[in-house]
């Protein structure tokens, strides 16, 4: 089933967007952020492993930036038309960011059988240059902005 999230957008065109999605009930399971600095802890890492798994294959989109906090992830989704055929596509970014999170959940739920994803996601369409550039501020910062 695909949600339209935007209906006014077009998601099968090229941009980038930002994207946040939580643990279940904000749980912090992916580790704890200590002196402004996020200490992964086993399940995080698990999340970053899938993160660059995404980044290492051939395919139409590219995790910009991203940052593992405690009870969410941050991400900048690059979404391109694919080129070669040979590619893995993604018709929708949705279907990656639900691709991330169901492989993360099956490989962490071999060390914690109870994580859960909390369903869907936040997205904000990235417009320009400038505001890629918040963004990526924003996502650097966000371990030494964290409230507890």
């Amino acid at each position: 089933m695909i949600v339209k999230r935007a209906m006014w957008w077009d998601y099968k065109k090229e941009a980038s967007y930002f994207i946040t999605f939580n643990v279940l009930n904000k749980q912090k399971k992916l580790g704890e952020v200590r002196s402004k600095i996020m200490n992964l802890n086993q399940l995080g890492l698990i999340v970053d492993d899938c993160i660059k798994e995404i980044n290492s294959q051939e395919s139409n989109v590219n995790i910009s930036a991203y940052c593992i906090m405690p009870d969410h992830v941050h991400l900048i989704l690059e979404f391109k038309k694919p080129i070669e055929s040979n590619l893995k596509v993604y018709k929708y970014p949705s279907d990656c960011i639900r691709a991330l999170k169901a492989k993360a959940a099956y490989q962490i739920r071999k060390l914690n059988s109870n994580f859960q994803w909390q369903d869907n996601f936040y997205e904000i369409i990235i417009k320009n240059i400038y505001h890629h550039q918040k963004v990526i501020e924003y996502i650097k910062n966000n371990a030494k902005n964290y409230i507890i």
